[in-house]
């Protein structure tokens, strides 16, 4: 909810805090992901979607994922 109400500081919050609880909750990585790109948090963003690939390698949308990984690696490659 903070995240789509643009409340980005508590969306980061709320959604580092759901990791915390289970580090291996899929779509809050992917949620924090996508908050970081909005920010161009290019690294973190990174980070997040690496973490998401370890964790689930066989992911149904793995594809797409690794295609955003690239296109986020190419954004911080510019900074």
């Amino acid at each position: 909810a903070y995240y789509r109400s643009e409340f980005f500081e508590e969306a980061e919050t709320n959604l580092t805090l759901a990791l915390q609880v289970d580090p291996r909750l899929p779509v809050g990585r992917l949620m924090l992901a996508n908050l970081y790109m909005r920010q161009r948090k290019w690294s973190a963003a990174l980070e997040q979607l690496d973490a998401y690939l370890i964790e689930n390698p066989r992911a149904v949308d793995g594809v797409r994922i690794r295609e955003t990984r690239t296109k986020v690696a190419g954004q911080l490659n510019r900074q």
